[in-house]
């Protein structure tokens, strides 16, 4: 038996031994020892222990022993990391954006991540999708004042399906490409309907869009989504919304996925690596452009997933019950964390985006989207 991995948060992971009981963690300050028992400190979740008493910028030493019945195993190799130093504080509330109703400016989010409220920022405009009032409205992304808006039949930016005597509602997913062009998801529809930035309409993608499933873009209009929730797998469409490439899957392996009858954010980096949270597995999963496995870390995500990416390629998770949330490297080092007030970020009613320092989070209790500076 040996560690599988020590991550620089104080996780350790191991292969598990078939004939163990449970386990003992063992820790040490040098590599020569001693090792003290730390089992009684730490928390145990199957081959993975988090160790919460560790310090930033000391180095830890570890080994694994296994027991039952009959004994101790012999120890583990041992395996380090030092422990990097990273900040801890709280989000500073900026402003709200928005207040329940029907008028511009306004909004009416649904329940569930279907319809909570999908936000994006571009172009110094913050986006949003208002499930409730059958549109998209842009709001000024620095001082909150409404723009305009898209809706299904007309309004004064564009329409989504003109001719309907009963307007269709808008799913949360939301992006909106480099040359401003904006991809929404109508509820009747099954497809990705893409808009100018002017509103007139574009196209229609043929990418099956149901409950549950998020989406994103690379910087040559490829699109990444998440696949059934049956299949757990992640599909790359090209811009004209033809299947390229289907990966992950259903399983704990690496790479593999765990996200069923779950929304699981998924994001894409400048050079177009791709990242997905494994909800099942609590882990924040890396692949390259073409979908091959490259590396995972774990994370402490329960129920609906939260991450989000900023132009600087630092990743943004929702952590602890949507009480914290961890900024990370590409690499999975931890740079920082804040803590989130409560009530803010709901299971099942957020969005989140993260650009220029500031968190956008989309409350469905309140109708709203709360800035944070980070």
């Amino acid at each position: 038996m040996q560690i599988d991995r020590l991550w620089l948060r104080g996780f350790v992971t191991w292969e598990p031994e078939p004939v163990a009981a449970s386990y003992k963690v063992m820790r040490a300050l040098s590599l020569g020892g001693p090792y003290n028992d730390i089992s009684g400190s730490v928390t145990f979740d199957g081959t993975r222990a988090t160790d919460a008493t560790v310090a930033g910028g000391t180095t830890y030493y570890y080994q694994v022993v296994a027991t039952n019945g009959a004994g101790d195993s012999s120890t583990s190799a041992i395996n380090s990391a030092t422990v990097p130093n990273f900040s801890v504080s709280g989000l500073t509330f900026d402003q709200a954006i928005g207040s329940i109703g029907t008028a511009n400016g306004q909004l009416q989010l649904g329940g569930g991540t279907d319809r909570a409220g999908g936000v994006f920022v571009s172009g110094g405009l913050l986006y949003v999708t208002d499930w409730n009032n059958n549109r998209l409205q842009r709001f000024s992304a620095t001082t909150g004042v409404f723009q305009d808006w898209l809706g299904f039949v007309s309004s004064t930016w564009g329409y989504y399906t003109s001719g309907t005597s009963s307007p269709p509602t808008m799913y949360s997913p939301l992006q909106v490409d480099g040359s401003g062009n904006v991809y929404a998801v109508q509820a009747t529809s099954s497809g990705i309907k893409k808009f100018s930035s002017t509103g007139a309409f574009l196209s229609d993608l043929p990418i099956p869009m149901a409950n549950f499933r998020r989406f994103t873009l690379d910087s040559s209009g490829n699109l990444f989504v998440q696949g059934s929730v049956a299949g757990n797998t992640i599909e790359k469409y090209d811009s004209a919304g033809s299947l390229l490439t289907s990966f992950a899957g259903l399983g704990a392996g690496s790479g593999q996925l765990n996200n069923s009858n779950t929304t699981a954010d998924v994001v894409v980096d400048s050079a177009g690596n791709v990242y997905a949270l494994d909800v099942g597995g609590k882990r924040l999963q890396r692949y390259d452009n073409t979908g091959a496995f490259v590396s995972s870390w774990p994370v402490e995500i329960n129920g609906y997933s939260y991450l989000a990416i900023d132009e600087t390629d630092k990743l943004y998770v929702v952590e602890d019950f949507y009480g914290t949330l961890r900024q990370y490297s590409t690499s999975g080092v931890l740079l920082a964390e804040r803590t989130i007030p409560g009530g803010v970020v709901l299971g099942g009613g957020t969005s989140i985006f993260v650009q220029g320092g500031k968190v956008y989070l989309s409350n469905s209790n309140n109708h709203e989207v709360r800035v944070y500076s980070f």
